[in-house]
């Protein structure tokens, strides 16, 4: 349950009271980084990196877990009063762990649930995490994930975030490929929704976070294009990439 009751405030900063009640219900296999993070993509990105002690001990320090899982949230959103029935689709998220922004260089996060489930080597496919980071340990690592009910895989190639732009600045439209494990490579095609992004500050004032409603088109040899929706979410440091 998502449960809320107090005062809020608007766009226009004024003070509304609401109460929240919602329902979450998975309906996709869970990913857990720790369980399903492939192996090999981690070890590749690590082999482009210089070691050293210090390269082993920042690898310790910064460890992260993080759980992620497509489904429907529903349920009664009532402000001053008036209330509304929502049905949504999306995906819930929940890491732990020790996460230094200033240890972020820049990073792309996107959530992706599609119009209706795809079909990849005999498996359903409906829900998709990609994301591709530069950081202090990894100058290039992607990850992510495809899942549907019963399955969940690792994606093992993406593009990487200096490919996708230039800066943390969300495009109106841009390209990203990918594959997950034992499965055939695919194409997402993003367009933005939002006409310009939501935006705020960390570390400072020093790193910058964009978030933006994306339309999607999946693509692949077996499935051909499916549609989407999702969120698209660019980070950057201020101090390494200035505006």
């Amino acid at each position: 349950w998502v449960r809320y009751e107090g005062e809020m405030l608007d766009r226009d900063s004024q003070t509304r009271e609401v109460s929240v009640k919602l329902h979450w219900e998975p309906r996709s296999t869970m990913y857990h980084s720790g369980n399903h993070l492939d192996a090999w993509s981690v070890g590749l990105a690590m082999a482009e990196m210089p070691w050293s002690i210090q390269y082993f001990r920042d690898l310790k320090n910064q460890n992260q877990c993080r759980i992620e899982q497509g489904g429907r949230l529903s349920g009664t959103v009532m402000v001053d009063g008036e209330a509304e029935d929502l049905d949504l689709v999306g995906i819930r998220d929940h890491s732990w762990g020790r996460r230094d922004w200033a240890f972020i260089s820049r990073y792309v996060w996107i959530l992706i649930t599609l119009e209706k489930p795809v079909t990849l080597n005999s498996e359903s496919f409906q829900y998709l995490c990609f994301t591709s980071v530069r950081y202090g340990t990894f100058s290039r690592l992607v990850s992510g994930w495809i899942s549907g009910s019963n399955v969940v895989r690792p994606l093992v190639f993406g593009t990487g975030v200096k490919d996708i732009a230039e800066d943390g600045i969300i495009p109106e439209t841009f390209d990203v490929d990918c594959q997950a494990r034992g499965l055939e490579p695919v194409r997402l095609h993003f367009k933005r929704k939002n006409a310009n992004a939501v935006s705020w500050m960390m570390n400072k004032n020093r790193f910058e976070v964009n978030e933006a409603f994306v339309d999607v088109s999946f693509q692949s040899s077996s499935s051909g294009v499916v549609g989407g929706i999702g969120m698209a979410e660019f980070g950057y440091n201020l101090e390494q990439y200035p505006r």
